[in-house]
């Protein structure tokens, strides 16, 4: 952890904030590149069927990119996939398991 420049009120303890490491920082401003491109094309024209389809193929990179860029960002933040929403609704999830007492193996009564 490093210290982050801020400055502590009087008499208030003083504590070490985590503060964000360089791929970390990357990851977000990539991201917010990527975007403000998708922003900035979307509003262009495109006029014939070559601007329409360069266009499309630019949409698609920076789409992908976002994407990389957040996943690289849930990675980097520690944070585990969502959970699936099949598996949650899933009826032998819900089935209530009876509780059945151990018997020990080999001792008949």
């Amino acid at each position: 952890m490093t210290e982050a420049s801020v400055t502590p009120l009087p008499g208030a303890p003083r504590v070490k904030q985590r503060t964000h490491s360089r791929g970390l920082t990357q990851a977000y401003e990539i991201r917010d590149f990527a975007y403000s491109e998708v922003v900035a094309l979307m509003q262009l024209d495109a006029g014939t069927l070559k601007d329409h389809l360069a266009r499309s193929q630019a949409l698609l990179a920076l789409a992908r990119t976002w994407m990389i860029a957040n996943e690289a960002i849930r990675i980097m933040r520690g944070r585990g996939l969502p959970k699936s929403v099949m598996a949650m609704n899933d009826p032998e999830r819900k089935r209530q398991r009876r509780w059945r007492p151990a018997v020990p193996i080999g001792i008949s009564h």
